[in-house]
């Protein structure tokens, strides 16, 4: 995958190498994303991509809770989730 240079310094090639902070902010990188994210919405239906979003936030809020006792940011990825569940359409 290919960035333009005008969105990061010259040196990065992929967004692997691209720092975190440049792949949020960066123009090109998120239509890269935005991109592959549309491919899988195509192949998957917008319903699976949301339910695989439940379990991921799920998943983070009980890794919160199990790992770094966390409970007040583990509350809020089991919000997401549920936001996300009350949210998803079978299209």
């Amino acid at each position: 995958m290919r960035i333009c240079t005008s969105c990061v310094d010259i040196r990065h090639r992929t967004v692997q190498e691209v720092p975190l902070k440049v792949q949020v902010t960066g123009v090109c990188v998120m239509k890269e994303y935005m991109n592959i994210l549309e491919g899988l919405v195509e192949q998957l239906t917008l319903s699976a991509i949301l339910e695989m979003l439940e379990r991921i936030c799920h998943k983070k809020a009980e890794n919160l809770r199990t790992h770094w006792k966390d409970e007040d940011s583990a509350k809020r990825w089991d919000k997401a989730a549920k936001q996300i569940e009350n949210l998803n359409v079978d299209i």
